[in-house]
Protein backbone atom coordinates (compact mmCIF):
# COMPACT_ATOMS: atom_id res chain seq x y z
CA UNK A 1 0.00 0.00 0.00
CA UNK A 2 1.14 3.31 -1.13
CA UNK A 3 1.13 6.36 1.39
CA UNK A 4 -0.88 9.75 -0.25
CA UNK A 5 1.65 12.11 -0.13
CA UNK A 6 0.37 15.88 -0.09
CA UNK A 7 1.55 18.74 -2.88
CA UNK A 8 2.28 21.97 -0.08
CA UNK A 9 4.36 23.76 -3.46
CA UNK A 10 1.45 25.84 -3.76
CA UNK A 11 -0.28 26.44 -0.15
CA UNK A 12 0.87 29.45 2.09
CA UNK A 13 2.76 29.21 5.01
CA UNK A 14 -0.49 29.68 7.30
CA UNK A 15 -2.54 27.34 5.08
CA UNK A 16 0.28 24.58 4.70
CA UNK A 17 0.14 24.92 8.79
CA UNK A 18 -3.61 24.61 8.44
CA UNK A 19 -3.70 21.30 6.70
CA UNK A 20 -1.14 19.80 9.28
CA UNK A 21 -3.77 20.95 12.11
CA UNK A 22 -6.66 19.22 10.29
CA UNK A 23 -4.54 15.91 9.63
CA UNK A 24 -3.64 15.49 13.46
CA UNK A 25 -6.97 16.35 14.37
CA UNK A 26 -8.33 13.56 12.11
CA UNK A 27 -6.27 10.91 13.34
CA UNK A 28 -6.59 11.80 16.74
CA UNK A 29 -10.35 11.57 16.15
CA UNK A 30 -9.78 8.13 14.60
CA UNK A 31 -7.79 6.88 17.53
CA UNK A 32 -10.62 7.84 20.12
CA UNK A 33 -13.02 6.41 17.84
CA UNK A 34 -11.51 3.26 17.27
CA UNK A 35 -10.11 3.31 21.06
CA UNK A 36 -14.33 3.83 21.74
CA UNK A 37 -16.23 1.04 19.72
CA UNK A 38 -15.33 -2.24 18.63
CA UNK A 39 -16.58 -4.43 15.69
CA UNK A 40 -17.50 -7.68 16.38
CA UNK A 41 -17.28 -10.48 13.40
CA UNK A 42 -20.22 -13.07 13.64
CA UNK A 43 -20.02 -16.47 11.20
CA UNK A 44 -23.25 -17.79 10.15
CA UNK A 45 -24.49 -21.02 8.20
CA UNK A 46 -26.30 -20.25 5.18
CA UNK A 47 -29.62 -21.28 7.21
CA UNK A 48 -28.88 -19.43 10.47
CA UNK A 49 -28.19 -16.24 8.50
CA UNK A 50 -31.55 -16.64 6.64
CA UNK A 51 -33.60 -16.65 9.95
CA UNK A 52 -31.13 -13.77 10.87
CA UNK A 53 -32.51 -11.63 8.00
CA UNK A 54 -36.48 -12.86 8.62
CA UNK A 55 -36.15 -11.88 12.20
CA UNK A 56 -34.04 -8.41 11.99
CA UNK A 57 -36.59 -7.37 8.92
CA UNK A 58 -39.54 -8.41 11.36
CA UNK A 59 -38.41 -6.06 14.20
CA UNK A 60 -37.47 -3.42 11.78
CA UNK A 61 -33.77 -3.27 12.41
CA UNK A 62 -30.92 -3.76 10.27
CA UNK A 63 -28.82 -7.59 11.14
CA UNK A 64 -26.07 -5.51 13.66
CA UNK A 65 -28.70 -3.79 15.18
CA UNK A 66 -30.79 -6.37 15.98
CA UNK A 67 -27.66 -7.97 17.10
CA UNK A 68 -27.18 -5.22 19.22
CA UNK A 69 -30.87 -4.78 20.62
CA UNK A 70 -30.45 -8.69 21.56
CA UNK A 71 -27.43 -8.12 23.34
CA UNK A 72 -28.24 -5.21 25.17
CA UNK A 73 -31.77 -6.34 26.61
CA UNK A 74 -29.82 -9.88 27.44
CA UNK A 75 -27.45 -8.16 29.20
CA UNK A 76 -29.98 -6.08 31.31
CA UNK A 77 -32.44 -9.04 31.87
CA UNK A 78 -35.12 -7.79 29.54
CA UNK A 79 -36.88 -10.65 27.35
CA UNK A 80 -36.56 -9.53 24.21
CA UNK A 81 -40.12 -9.51 22.72
CA UNK A 82 -41.20 -9.31 18.85
CA UNK A 83 -43.52 -6.81 17.12
CA UNK A 84 -45.81 -10.10 16.40
CA UNK A 85 -45.84 -10.66 20.41
CA UNK A 86 -46.54 -7.09 21.37
CA UNK A 87 -49.26 -7.13 19.19
CA UNK A 88 -50.87 -10.29 20.31
CA UNK A 89 -50.70 -8.81 23.86
CA UNK A 90 -52.51 -5.60 22.40
CA UNK A 91 -55.24 -7.70 21.32
CA UNK A 92 -55.03 -9.51 24.73
CA UNK A 93 -55.60 -6.13 26.82
CA UNK A 94 -58.44 -4.93 24.95
CA UNK A 95 -60.14 -8.41 25.35
CA UNK A 96 -59.73 -7.80 29.11
CA UNK A 97 -60.70 -4.28 28.75
CA UNK A 98 -63.87 -5.75 26.95
CA UNK A 99 -64.70 -8.36 29.30
CA UNK A 100 -64.19 -5.81 32.58
CA UNK A 101 -66.18 -3.38 30.51
CA UNK A 102 -69.08 -6.05 29.84
CA UNK A 103 -68.97 -6.41 34.05
CA UNK A 104 -69.26 -3.14 34.74
CA UNK A 105 -71.91 -2.88 33.07
CA UNK A 106 -73.55 -6.20 34.55
CA UNK A 107 -72.89 -4.05 37.82
CA UNK A 108 -74.43 -1.07 36.99
CA UNK A 109 -77.28 -2.70 35.60
CA UNK A 110 -78.00 -4.81 39.15
CA UNK A 111 -77.65 -1.75 40.84
CA UNK A 112 -80.11 -0.05 38.97
CA UNK A 113 -82.89 -2.84 39.27
CA UNK A 114 -81.99 -4.37 42.11
CA UNK A 115 -81.37 -7.82 40.67
CA UNK A 116 -80.05 -10.87 42.21
CA UNK A 117 -76.53 -10.50 40.96
CA UNK A 118 -73.60 -11.88 43.26
CA UNK A 119 -70.87 -10.30 43.65
CA UNK A 120 -69.12 -12.95 45.21
CA UNK A 121 -69.70 -15.26 42.09
CA UNK A 122 -68.84 -11.97 39.50
CA UNK A 123 -64.99 -11.78 41.94
CA UNK A 124 -64.69 -15.26 41.27
CA UNK A 125 -65.25 -15.25 37.39
CA UNK A 126 -62.97 -12.23 37.82
CA UNK A 127 -60.22 -14.28 39.46
CA UNK A 128 -60.52 -17.41 37.09
CA UNK A 129 -60.50 -15.06 33.93
CA UNK A 130 -57.27 -13.46 35.57
CA UNK A 131 -56.04 -16.77 36.04
CA UNK A 132 -56.96 -18.23 32.56
CA UNK A 133 -55.29 -14.92 30.94
CA UNK A 134 -51.81 -15.75 33.05
CA UNK A 135 -51.46 -19.45 32.29
CA UNK A 136 -52.38 -18.31 28.59
CA UNK A 137 -49.48 -16.32 28.73
CA UNK A 138 -47.27 -18.33 30.34
CA UNK A 139 -47.86 -20.99 27.91
CA UNK A 140 -47.82 -19.17 24.34
CA UNK A 141 -44.42 -16.89 25.26
CA UNK A 142 -42.38 -18.61 27.40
Amino acid sequence: MTKATLNFSNLTKESKKRVKEIIKDRRAYYKNYNNQFKRVTLRLEREEFKELEKLSKKAWLTNTSFIKEIFLNYKANEPVISQEIIDELKKLVFAIQWVANNINQIAKSNNLVSSLFNAKRAKDELVKINSLVKEFINKKYQ
